[in-house]
């Protein structure tokens, strides 16, 4: 039995219904990817945010702090924190001392304090 008459009707539809039939599956399926990627994007927003929160609190209460130490304290890469670091210098949320201390490596790097 076809789907026309698994539907009641005599005839399938016409071309142009069912094409847009697809098009509204389409734009569905598109709407919940959408929805989808919101949500990531308000997820790594919050996320985001709270890095923010936990490197401010790590300066407090300390004479600044290089990029390198902070990684050290999360047992983690400068190069995982440091993109934070950067979004904070430049939001102004974070300034540089205008010291400079050597790092694990042996180099000097940038003392940072909250503005």
């Amino acid at each position: 039995m076809s789907n026309a008459h698994q539907t009641g009707m005599l005839f399938p539809p016409p071309p142009s219904e069912r094409a847009d039939a697809a098009r509204v599956e389409q734009l569905q399926t598109f709407g919940a990817t959408e929805a989808r990627r919101a949500a990531h994007k308000r997820q790594t927003r919050e996320k985001r945010a709270k890095l923010y929160e936990e490197i401010l609190e790590f300066s407090y209460g300390r004479g600044g702090f290089t990029a390198d130490e902070l990684a050290e304290s999360w047992n983690c890469s400068p190069n995982h924190v440091a993109p934070r670091i950067s979004e904070l210098l430049k939001s102004g949320r974070l300034i540089e001392t205008g010291e400079r201390r050597r790092t694990r490596s042996g180099s000097f790097a940038a003392v940072l304090t909250t503005a």
